[in-house]
């Protein structure tokens, strides 16, 4: 466990502020600095260029990088890190005992040993964590108002992540409360997605539930392509995979979680210790339905997940 004594504030007493970001790769739909942690910084009183800058590292879907990208970081000596996802903050971790840590959009960060605890992480990370990978149940329940009597599901998710172990065993759980026969697959890479999606059709999955993870996130486009091409209603934890063709989404919206990190992040500018500032969890979900999907698929979609549904795709 990340349990280490914090040695006391590691930020500079001068004015301007260097925030190390450090990512696995970037997000290619939407700027997250741009259009939300900057203006969360502004509303905190904070002028990007004046009273803080951003050194941003992305290992580009090489995650074999990120240890070198977080000492590169610690070497150019930024005042705070910011890593998303787990593999990120381990590399964080690893790079700085002193540095401030606040990590975005980790699943279980105590049972990766990221942290102590939630309510006192310890060390000197802290950060938001994210539902990922307890909203399976809730997947294959929007899944059941869709297909009510679908037999076999297939679970996609990136072996690089290592939150999948317990996304995958919420996936079992899910799968035996529903009597449903469960086939999980990997995938890392555009050629490994492709030869994923061409297994589930040979194993007569009926549908499909697709992990969170960065890499995932990044290719939504193929993979909505993919499922329509297999004929696979989807399932997603990020709205953005419906925005591009996925049938389904349920989960926290990911882009509020880079502004409750600027709201840390002043905390700890003012001083706060970074071990004792409990882990955030987002309260807000949302459910995403692309209606254009459901009927490329020959799916209706009932009123009643539709009156449910916050965002409809048309």
């Amino acid at each position: 466990m990340a349990a280490l004594c914090w040695a006391g504030p590691a930020i500079s007493r001068r004015t301007l502020r260097r925030i190390g970001w450090l990512r696995p790769l970037r997000a290619q739909n939407v700027d997250p600095y741009a259009e939300h942690f900057a203006p969360a910084m502004k509303d905190l009183g904070y002028v990007a260029g004046r009273d803080f800058v951003v050194e941003q590292r992305s290992a580009e879907g090489h995650y074999e990088r990120l240890p070198v990208l977080a000492r590169e970081l610690v070497a150019q000596k930024v005042d705070l890190l910011m890593p998303v996802a787990s593999n990120a903050t381990r590399a964080a971790q690893a790079a700085t005992r002193s540095i401030p840590i606040v990590f975005v959009s980790i699943n279980d960060p105590v049972g990766l040993g990221i942290v102590s605890s939630l309510s006192r992480p310890g060390g000197n990370t802290t950060g938001i964590a994210n539902f990922t990978g307890d909203l399976v149940a809730k997947h294959v329940e929007l899944l059941k108002s869709v297909l009510p009597r679908f037999e076999r599901l297939a679970a996609l998710v990136n072996p690089q992540n290592p939150s999948n172990p317990r996304i995958l065993g919420q996936a079992r759980a899910a799968a035996a409360r529903e009597s449903l026969q469960l086939v999980t697959l990997e995938a890392g890479t555009v050629e490994a997605l492709e030869a994923a999606f061409a297994r589930a059709a040979r194993e007569r999955a009926d549908a499909i539930a697709i992990a969170s993870d960065p890499f995932l996130y990044r290719q939504a486009p193929l993979i909505a392509r993919l499922a329509l091409q297999h004929r696979l209603p989807s399932v997603f934890g990020l709205r953005w995979h419906v925005e591009a063709g996925g049938l389904l989404s349920y989960g926290d919206d990911v882009w509020k979680i880079f502004r409750r990190a600027a709201v840390l992040i002043d905390k700890i500018f003012r001083g706060a210790n970074p071990g004792e500032l409990p882990i955030e969890q987002p309260v807000d979900f949302e459910l995403a339905v692309n209606r254009k999907t459901a009927a490329a698929l020959g799916l209706t979609l009932p009123q009643s997940l539709l009156l449910r549904a916050d965002r409809v795709i048309e």
